[in-house]
């Protein structure tokens, strides 16, 4: 029935896609998505960075004495499928203007 809540409208939410910038350069070095709001999402990636190639670099900034920015790249109502696809299509425009990106081809 047209308007109810079902499975699939249960699942649109806002996304929002992001990059992390080192601020003295302001080039890009990640690209992300999620439905938290972008200053949660900048502190999770801080206090958990992990063991990738994006945490190593975090790891470096923040022993520089700086820190990561996250800047919004776009920001959209819909599913998770689409934010994947979104989040893909910013990668690889970010990585064609020469952008070092750590996310995994």
């Amino acid at each position: 029935m047209p308007g109810s809540p079902g499975l699939g409208s249960a699942a649109r939410k806002l996304f929002r896609i992001y990059a992390l910038l080192t601020p003295d350069r302001l080039t890009a070095h990640y690209v992300g998505q999620t439905a938290d709001a972008l200053h949660r999402r900048l502190e999770d990636h801080l206090r958990r960075p992990g063991h990738s190639k994006k945490a190593d670099w975090i790891r470096a900034v923040r022993e520089s004495g700086d820190a990561p920015q996250i800047v919004l790249l776009e920001e959209f109502t819909g599913y998770r499928q689409q934010a994947y696809e979104r989040e893909t299509y910013w990668i690889r425009r970010l990585r064609a203007q020469g952008h070092p990106l750590k996310n995994v081809p």
